[in-house]
């Protein structure tokens, strides 16, 4: 069953490639849903659970940030609690996700209760980062260049999150290793136009099946333009049919360089 469509703070990408061109549709603003984005990591501190608002069609991607929620995830020997450091935003100076253990999210808030559970896949790291040349009608650009070995007999899910002089940038990348899987790869990070003396920084996360699902709709709701029918929420794996989001549990391997 498709779900009312809303527009959440991770999807305020979409407005920054859409179409300049101004086009009035008669569209009623749904109804006001929450909005988690979590994740956790094996690096320690690398963690945050982010809980919003979604905002209507005609809103200026104001996304009121959600306080007093009650936090916790568990492994079903451990529970961590996550405190509230800014509106909104809740961190935990003491979880580190383990691979292959299944991780559970658990929200209680006056307004809504929701879980989700997460496996910790294979960790991948990054063998090297570089800088390629690419030449199309505006001449020459430049873009990064991920190089990674994906293992063989399993299947394994990417995500990547750009930064450009310490600027995270807004596009999605997202990748299954069904065309190359036990083989070294690369993998460029396109739509980044990065220039001589920029220093580059690429996270490469593991992630699971769901959370390939989610960021990979995300990227395709981004790049459709919203051309012909307007897109629905992507699916996640929380239990709560009414919460639009993500939860993750991943592993991360980072890498920079300067361009010179």
């Amino acid at each position: 069953m498709k779900r009312p469509v809303l527009f959440i703070s991770i999807l305020s990408i979409i407005f920054l490639s859409a179409c300049e061109k101004e086009i009035k549709v008669d569209l009623k603003d749904a109804e006001q849903k929450f909005v988690v984005e979590a994740f956790i990591t094996d690096s320690l501190g690398f963690n945050e659970v982010k809980i919003t608002k979604s905002a209507g069609f005609y809103d200026d991607n104001i996304f009121p940030p959600v306080s007093g929620a009650s936090i916790n995830i568990t492994d079903g020997n451990s529970n961590y609690s996550f405190t509230e450091i800014e509106p909104g935003i809740y961190k935990s100076n003491s979880i580190i996700a383990q691979q292959g253990i299944t991780y559970t999210l658990n929200i209680n808030h006056t307004e809504f209760q929701t879980s989700a559970t997460s496996t910790v896949p294979t960790k991948i790291e990054i063998d090297s980062l570089a800088i390629e040349e690419t030449v199309g009608f505006g001449g020459k650009d430049y873009r990064p260049r991920v190089y990674f070995s994906d293992p063989a007999n399993e299947q394994n899910y990417y995500r990547f999150i750009l930064y450009i002089n310490n600027k995270k940038q807004n596009d999605i990348y997202a990748l299954s290793d069904l065309y190359f899987n036990g083989k070294n790869t690369s993998y460029p990070l396109f739509g980044s136009n990065v220039k001589p003396l920029d220093t580059i920084k690429v996270e490469l996360y593991s992630i699971d099946k769901a959370n390939y699902i989610y960021f990979n709709t995300l990227d395709e709701i981004a790049n459709s333009g919203f051309s012909g029918t307007i897109p629905g929420n992507p699916e996640n794996n929380f239990d709560n049919q009414n919460i639009l989001g993500y939860f993750g549990a991943y592993t991360v391997s980072v890498d920079s360089l300067i361009f010179k």
